[in-house]
């Protein structure tokens, strides 16, 4: 995923720290420019009731204040990056027309 964002067109800060309501969540990969986050879920992290449970809750916290997240998985990312790559400048161009054209 470093590749990839690496070719996208913005300022990109791996594992970065954001607070929610006193509560400390790191995204994969943060887009500040476009407020945009990535993340790369692997079984190992996601799996199960209570990981799924905590996702769901992570993401409705870090969406309240205003960041977009997109979620990629390993084999995404690794069968196709061309794919992954594509959706992710989708994504920062809409961020963009939206965030500025207020």
């Amino acid at each position: 995923m470093l590749r990839i964002m690496r070719r996208i067109d913005a300022a990109v800060d791996a594992d970065y720290e954001i607070l929610v309501s006193d509560e400390r969540f790191v995204l994969d990969f943060y887009l500040p420019e476009v407020l945009l986050g990535i993340e790369c879920h692997s079984i190992k992290w996601h799996m199960g009731h209570e990981a799924f449970k905590n996702d769901v809750r992570r993401h409705r916290l870090i969406s309240s204040i205003g960041i977009e997240l997109l979620f990629f998985t390993w084999e995404e990312v690794t069968s196709t990056p061309d794919r992954v790559e594509a959706e992710i400048r989708r994504a920062v161009e809409r961020r963009r027309l939206r965030l500025f054209s207020m």
